[in-house]
């Protein structure tokens, strides 16, 4: 018989007198406006809970994958969504966030204007146990700020499940001043001497022009071969994983375009003549700029490319409002040297304490497979040579091993001001 499409079940919510509703669907088609309003009262979402994205990153890679969005809704009005994406791993169920692999950041979203993160948290996931008891919860990239993580730990502990919780990533900030003649004397002289010298010299080989976003008017198929051409480019690229390339490559294509749509792309650009050196592709939400993607060519490494194209973002967003610079998983020189700020994200690995003998041998085995390296213990000293190795490595994102085949597939990304 069929799955049904959707399926419901009441939970009251732990905190209050008012039940929660929940509700899950298996496609996301009709759940564009509901998670429109959702998104609009979650202080802590980022970009990358946004429906475009994650339809996006559905199409490309959940073929293999089922689908399980819960919605929580209190009084008739939608509280929160929980997207998940069902799999298999090392024999039993296994379910992650939709997005895994290419966001920066995984959370349920939560209408704080409706009901309280803690009562959406545990009515999302009381539906995804009742749906699959024996399941483990592999849940990557969650951010510390949204205080997701300490919810999960205390669920897991009302509901019997075992808990492994890693910091899996550090995400550097940078925060804005309100103008930008506050930002320019925030630099030291000799920075500011040396960005005029690089200026100058780019300037001598030809015309130079800088876009801080708009690149995509002029066409997104051909800008995205553009950008993979630059990539091939690097001075790195043996190394660096082409993302404009294969199912990369088209699934990045379905998000920009969407996200151009809703007024949230800035693909900027440093051409000289008619060659395009450097670019940059980030994302804009609620006053922040998610820097996603960067890179430059090789034969222009000595003047510092990514470097000024990043001042001139930097400058733009200023003017824009923009507030914080988010430059995402990864500690690159570039990030450190300009960061005011980190976050940690975290991997949780929830596993039924009472699940039969099969579901435990499966949840240690995926645990073992595919934990392993968030598991090891990184003493302070070690961070700096740990990330070397894995900005190094052609797997750069952990735990990629046990991973199913589409979740390898889309996990990994090349990301670079280095200059």
């Amino acid at each position: 018989m069929a799955e049904p499409a959707v399926r419901t079940w009441r939970h009251p919510a732990e905190c209050g007198t008012d039940r929660l509703v929940t509700q899950v669907a298996t496609t996301f088609a009709g759940t564009e406006a509901v998670w429109r309003e959702v998104l609009a009262g979650d202080p802590a979402a980022t970009f990358f809970s946004g429906h475009a994205w994650q339809s996006a990153w559905w199409r490309h890679f959940g073929d293999r994958l089922g689908l399980l969005l819960v919605v929580a809704a209190q009084a008739g009005r939608p509280a929160g969504i929980g997207p998940f994406a069902v799999g298999r791993c090392a024999g039993g169920t296994v379910v992650r966030f939709v997005g895994t692999g290419l966001s920066d950041y995984g959370d349920l979203i939560v209408d704080e204007r409706v009901a309280s993160r803690r009562d959406v948290v545990f009515a999302v996931l009381d539906a995804v146990r009742d749906r699959l008891p024996g399941a483990v919860l592999d849940l990557e990239q969650v951010p510390d700020r949204s205080g997701t993580v300490g919810l999960l730990a205390e669920w897991a502990a009302a509901r019997g499940y075992r808990l492994w919780r890693f910091p899996q990533d550090r995400c550097p900030y940078q925060r804005l001043p309100p103008d930008v003649g506050l930002f320019d004397a925030r630099r030291s002289q000799s920075t500011r001497r040396q960005d005029r010298r690089n200026s100058r010299a780019l300037e001598r080989l030809g015309p130079v022009w800088l876009v801080a976003s708009g690149m995509e008017a002029g066409g997104l198929p051909a800008l995205v071969e553009a950008l993979a051409a630059v990539e091939r480019a690097h001075c790195a690229a043996g190394r660096r994983i082409n993302s404009f390339e294969g199912s990369r490559g088209a699934f990045l294509a379905d998000g920009m375009s969407a996200a151009a749509a809703a007024g949230q792309l800035w693909l900027s650009g440093m051409s000289v003549g008619p060659t395009l050196v450097a670019y940059s592709v980030a994302f804009e939400q609620g006053g922040v700029l998610y820097g996603y993607l960067q890179g430059y060519r090789r034969e222009y490494a000595n003047y510092g490319p990514g470097t000024i194209l990043l001042l001139h973002l930097q400058r733009e967003a200023i003017r824009r409002g923009i507030h914080t610079v988010d430059y995402l998983r990864g500690a690159e020189p570039y990030k450190l040297r300009w960061q005011t700020g980190i976050g940690v994200n975290y991997r949780l690995l929830l596993r039924p304490a009472a699940a039969g003998p099969v579901a435990r041998l499966a949840g240690l085995a995926h645990l073992l497979c595919s934990c392993w390296r968030d598991a090891l213990p990184q003493p302070p000293v070690l961070r700096p040579a740990l990330d070397r190795a894995r900005r190094l490595s052609p797997n750069r994102h952990r735990g990629l091993a046990g991973r199913p085949p589409r979740f390898r597939e889309a996990a990994g990304r090349a990301a670079s001001y280095d200059s």
